[in-house]
């Protein structure tokens, strides 16, 4: 497995939009084509939130790992949370552990930044997704109910 994990840059926008795209309607993706959209690639970029595996050249997975609380009232009471979101894997590499590698490196940089709580909202239907945050650690914390969808709260210490 050649690849090189980086953060996203501005460059890098099309293409991770193009990867985005190619994800909709695939089994527990919630995604449209309103999200995620060009100007949300562009914050996480601008951030420097958003990391990648490249292989050849080409972005096969992403994550952005961001200090933007969305539901606070419904996480741990933690001195430095962060939230994991638009995790997303090329279909032509699934299944090959680049997610969990990528997810790797992602917990390794939040160490470093002193991060001790990490969350994310996963879509009951994406059964892939679950497994890998499973074999991750990440621990089940409730349901809740969020843009017009059920959610899986799930959250792991670092």
């Amino acid at each position: 497995m050649k690849y090189r994990i980086k953060k996203a840059n501005i460059r890098d926008k099309d293409e991770i939009a193009k990867l985005y795209r190619s994800l909709i309607g695939q089994a527990g993706c919630t995604w449209n084509n309103e999200y995620p959209n060009n100007k949300i690639i562009e914050q996480d970029i601008r951030k420097e939130e958003l990391f990648c595996i490249k292989k050849k050249n080409e972005i096969i997975a992403t994550a952005t790992l961001t200090k933007d609380i969305e539901i606070e009232k419904e996480i741990s009471k933690s001195y430095n949370p962060y939230l994991l979101t638009r995790v997303a894997v090329n279909r032509n590499y699934q299944g090959q552990g680049y997610s969990k590698v990528l997810l790797q490196q992602v917990f390794e940089i939040a160490r470093k930044e002193k991060i001790d709580l990490i969350y994310l909202l996963l879509n009951k239907e994406n059964k892939r997704a679950k497994s890998l945050y499973k074999k991750c650690a990440f621990k089940f914390r409730k349901i809740i109910k969020l843009y017009e969808f059920e959610w899986e709260l799930l959250e792991k210490n670092i």
